[in-house]
């Protein structure tokens, strides 16, 4: 499969689906400590609905490591953008995700 990149928005697998807000306007407005913890795919969905909903772009999500690099160098040459994968009891959805307005390591 190749690789997610936001100047490739057509080539997103079928049912995924891409973020609806331009992307270059996204701002910082969150840190997120752990950027590899479970815990971001989670709390991606909740913003990304916010973001859809308002179009307040300054809810943008900035992702630190404090450990390690891998996960930061893994999303950079997506820019940022990777995909939740949710199983519920209706169909299974995917979104293509762009919180992380930028990622960073601290070592």
């Amino acid at each position: 499969m190749e690789r997610l990149h936001p100047n490739r928005p057509a080539k997103l697998p079928a049912g995924v689906e891409p973020p609806r807000y331009q992307r270059c306007a996204l701002q910082a407005g969150i840190v997120h400590l752990g950027i590899s913890a479970p815990h971001p795919a989670a709390f991606a969905v909740v913003n990304e609905a916010a973001l859809h909903a308002t179009n307040d772009l300054r809810w943008g999500t900035v992702g630190v490591s404090l450990r390690r690099a891998d996960t930061r160098d893994a999303l950079r040459p997506q820019a940022g953008l990777y995909t939740v994968r949710s199983a519920t009891p209706r169909p299974t959805a995917c979104r293509a995700k762009r919180c992380k307005s930028s990622a960073t390591c601290s070592t």
